[in-house]
């Protein structure tokens, strides 16, 4: 007993010990092991109420709605709108959204100009459209004002009176973060804010206030469907892409000026509906834009002249040309080398011209081409062309899918499969790519 009761005094003395170490009160080890228990105990204790859960919770349930839920529910309160800015800047910011609530059609397949692959997020309601522009304005960097694909209605149709409000949106929530700007046949309105980080600016429609491109000093890429007469006044320091249609004798007057004060352009992009137009543009290009490296031209060349007018290309390394009468387009047109070549005649053909052109070009690295013309050519193609690494076949018919197979072998096969997958819901878009790969 003596001994049990010397015992318990020695350990409640080295219990004492323990309160006092180096001058330093500390409290009991019972006494910390009851605390952690109830510490531990309280902080996984299950919440009874939404607003118990914790923001971490909370974000990983709202990351499955859907990106119009996330905008409604981002109305509800100042803590779920900064939980939804958050999940739709991880989630979403690298999308584009595509508003086409004023379409009459909304089963219209849509399309973008600058962006072919990038997933789009289509808005059918306008008032979740105006919901997501208000929430997340500050994290949006592309938006794609959509409407119907037919330009011969624009005259039929009224714009919807809730359309006056989407550059205004836009200008109020976005102007600090948007970057790339679409507008597909509805008018765009004038600006009184600049968009400083805008890059891309792509005006689909005949309705512009251009004006308003003043408000966008920055842009990289420029796509006007037609040509103002104050652009000739316009410098953009840092444009390196433009794309037009030159209509009239007033259009080229205006784009020859413009391309004077931008002389740093390097890709260049032309329709040309009028013979007159090309033959003024194409000669002089070479002068007017001394970096030019890409040339596409889309023309339907109905002179009866053998020949369009002579042009010879120093820097261009990439060529694309779709239309008509291609044996006057290959037979006219001289180029140091080029690295891309693109053939899109409307009518198929093998013309001569156009063979000895691309054959003449020995580093040339991606074709693009109708299978058609291609399976007539393709042994003189392969065998020739040695430095050829990516060929794209356009508008390939079941027949030519076999021909191809037999030329290609299993690689074709393999094509089609991955474009089945693409595209099963449409034919739209129906290009099929192969990456040649020679055997070492």
């Amino acid at each position: 007993m003596l001994r049990k009761a010397i015992t318990k005094k020695n350990l409640s003395f080295a219990e004492n010990d323990e309160l006092v170490t180096n001058g330093v009160n500390r409290r009991p080890q019972s006494e910390l092991k009851r605390k952690m228990k109830h510490e531990n105990s309280s902080s996984h204790k299950i919440p009874k109420k939404f607003d118990d859960m914790c923001d971490y919770a909370i974000e990983m349930i709202l990351s499955y709605l859907e990106l119009a839920d996330l905008a409604n529910i981002s109305d509800v309160s100042k803590r779920l709108q900064t939980i939804a800015k958050s999940i739709y800047s991880r989630k979403h910011a690298h999308r584009l959204i595509c508003i086409d609530a004023f379409q009459f059609d909304l089963d219209t397949v849509h399309f973008s100009f600058y962006c072919k692959i990038k997933p789009i997020i289509r808005i059918n309601d306008a008032k979740v459209w105006f919901k997501l522009i208000r929430n997340f304005g500050e994290s949006i960097k592309y938006i794609y004002v959509h409407s119907d694909n037919y330009s011969s209605r624009w005259h039929e149709r009224n714009t919807p009176s809730s359309y006056k409000y989407v550059i205004e949106y836009i200008l109020e929530y976005c102007a600090d973060s948007l970057e790339v700007l679409e507008f597909f046949a509805f008018p765009f309105l004038p600006l009184n804010k600049p968009l400083t980080k805008l890059k891309k600016f792509i005006g689909h429609t005949r309705d512009v206030s251009f004006d308003a491109i003043e408000y966008m000093p920055n842009l990289n890429y420029l796509f006007l469907s037609c040509i103002p007469i104050t652009l000739e006044r316009k410098c953009f320091p840092h444009m390196d892409e433009f794309r037009t249609t030159l209509k009239s004798r007033k259009d080229v007057d205006s784009f020859i000026s413009f391309l004077h004060m931008n002389r740093q352009i390097k890709k260049l992009w032309l329709a040309f509906p009028s013979d007159d137009s090309f033959d003024l543009i194409i000669p002089s290009l070479n002068e007017i834009l001394p970096e030019l490296k890409t040339l596409k031209i889309q023309a339907n060349y109905k002179s009866k002249r053998d020949r369009i007018p002579f042009s010879r290309f120093k820097t261009i390394d990439t060529f694309s040309c779709s239309g008509s009468s291609p044996e006057k387009f290959y037979g006219s047109f001289v180029f140091n080398d080029f690295k891309r070549l693109s053939f899109s005649p409307i009518q198929d053909s093998s013309d001569v011209s156009w063979m000895n052109l691309t054959l003449h070009m020995k580093n040339l690295k991606i074709l693009k081409i109708r299978s058609k013309i291609f399976i007539k050519n393709c042994q003189i193609l392969l065998s020739e062309l040695s430095e050829l690494e990516l060929i794209i076949i356009q508008f390939s018919t079941q027949h030519e899918n076999n021909v191809l197979t037999q030329i290609f072998g299993n690689q074709w096969k393999q094509i089609l499969m991955e474009r089945n997958e693409l595209y099963s819901g449409g034919s739209f878009g129906d290009i099929y790519k192969l990456k040649f790969q020679r055997k070492k």
